[in-house]
């Protein structure tokens, strides 16, 4: 088992070992780890508490400790026993083969001087300072390549090595997906996203802990990953990792796309008509025209205890008409930024058929392409519904060359349009107006500016 191997197996072990004690037996744990500063080793944050002990302990002299407080406390039963003894185990055996190879080198060095003292007279006959100058050049030359290749890998050799505690290696970030949000056992919330990156000879996904990289990790720059986790065939960055920017990192064309598919997978393209009429959950890519948007809404989801922002919006193409409904999970809907008129491609959506209701709906890997923007656009609006309305945005169901669509607007835009305030009557003085012509400025289903309707 390689060390990084087995640090990571001994922090989850250890983590569980945690869970298992009691307040009194932690406390008592915390009490005999003097390595630790009293002000860093406290019980109320304990799912933090493994990383502190393996940071002042190392990863071998930890689960040795460990080993012994378990037996002081004592828990020695099944449950903290049997997560521990393996670790223990392999500990003693790394220890002994270390002691077998420490030996053994150290009789093979023996040898070699020996030999070297019988051959040392006729070998110093023919050297000569010059030869002496060219050695050791060509000795620190030697080191330092052998050096490189230890430590310097390309993403074709991270794919196929399983240590990756020294090593690193350079590429360009070609895709990046969503922020994806999970829980630590200990309830807390985390994020994580994914990367697809590139060198000169391969592809590899990369999964990256914490909002904080997020910001600093763009597509198409070139970065230094080091101190990482290699997990299957995803690499993963954590909070231990080093991550560095780099100068440009050329990746062929083929790599490039071999990389944007490990975050975002091709679907299969069909017409609005044809992927409508597919099994329910079939992966599908469409590209259409956006005929219209309702605004974002947050709705009641039964896996989640939160609620969950959703956009639906209004696809055609020549075959037909599709509703499509974005999830903001994994960071997908809030990266919608449409208009009506723009035609966009949308991949890896899944088709959704509820008696009878046939929809596209948006998964963790779904992507939104604009080919086509219309950008602002100016428009006659017919005011005729208010859906919603407070002090600060009013939604309201408008008529556009004969079709029927939902708009946001400021309120202190209505109510100028109107000649009064927001607060005194409002919603009554524009049902009274109603049916409202205007002439308006509208950025995907945002009213930027609204004048009255000239004629």
């Amino acid at each position: 088992m390689a060390l990084l191997n087995l640090e990571t197996k001994w922090k989850t072990a250890l983590t569980s070992i945690l869970e298992e004690l009691n307040q009194r037996e932690l406390r008592k744990l915390l009490s005999k780890l003097d390595k630790i500063p009293e002000g860093v080793k406290t019980e109320k944050h304990r799912e933090e508490l493994p990383d502190t002990i393996i940071k002042h302990y190392g990863t071998e002299e930890s689960i040795s400790v460990i080993d012994k407080e378990m037996k002081v406390l004592p828990r020695m039963d099944a449950k903290v026993q049997d997560l521990l003894r393996p670790l223990v185990d392999k500990v003693k055996q790394q220890w002994q083969e270390a002691k077998g190879r420490k030996r053994k080198r150290k009789e093979e060095e023996e040898e070699e001087e020996e030999e070297e003292e019988e051959e040392e007279d006729s070998v110093l006959t023919h050297v000569t300072p010059n030869h002496i100058q060219n050695q050791q050049k060509s000795s620190k030359a030697d080191n330092e390549k052998s050096a490189t290749a230890t430590l310097q890998k390309s993403i074709q050799d991270v794919k196929s090595s399983e240590l990756l505690e020294k090593e690193w290696f350079t590429g360009k970030v070609v895709e990046k997906s969503g922020l994806w949000p999970y829980q630590t056992k200990a309830k807390a919330k985390r994020c994580f996203f994914y990367l697809g990156v590139a060198d000169e000879t391969a592809s590899v996904k990369v999964k990256v802990y914490g909002k904080d990289h997020y910001k600093e990790l763009n597509k198409e720059n070139s970065y230094l990953f080091s101190r990482l986790i290699k997990e299957e065939n995803v690499v993963l960055v954590t909070s231990h990792s080093k991550v560095a920017q780099v100068k440009s990192v050329g990746v062929p064309e083929e790599l490039e796309q071999e990389a944007a598919e490990l975050i975002y997978p091709q679907s299969q393209a069909y017409t609005i008509q044809e992927a409508g009429a597919l099994a329910h959950q079939t992966p599908v890519m469409v590209v259409g025209t956006v005929t219209q948007i309702d605004p974002f809404h947050k709705v009641n989801v039964n896996y989640k205890r939160t609620k969950v922002k959703r956009q639906c919006f209004q696809l055609k193409d020549k075959t037909g008409s599709i509703r499509i409904v974005m999830w903001d999970e994994g960071g997908v809907a809030s990266w919608v930024d449409l208009s009506v008129g723009d035609v966009v491609q949308l991949s890896n959506m899944k088709t959704n058929k509820y008696y009878g209701d046939v929809s596209l709906n948006s998964t963790g890997h779904s992507r939104v392409i604009k080919l086509q923007s219309v950008g602002v656009r100016k428009e006659r609006i017919k005011i005729i519904g208010i859906k919603k309305s407070s002090t600060k945005e009013t939604q309201l169901e408008a008529e556009v060359q004969r079709e029927l669509h939902t708009f946001v607007v400021a309120t202190r835009l209505l109510a100028k349009l109107l000649g009064q305030k927001p607060a005194s009557g409002f919603r009554e003085r524009l049902l009274e107006a109603m049916p409202l012509e205007a002439d308006a400025e509208t950025q995907g289903n945002r009213i930027t500016a609204i004048t009255a309707g000239k004629t």
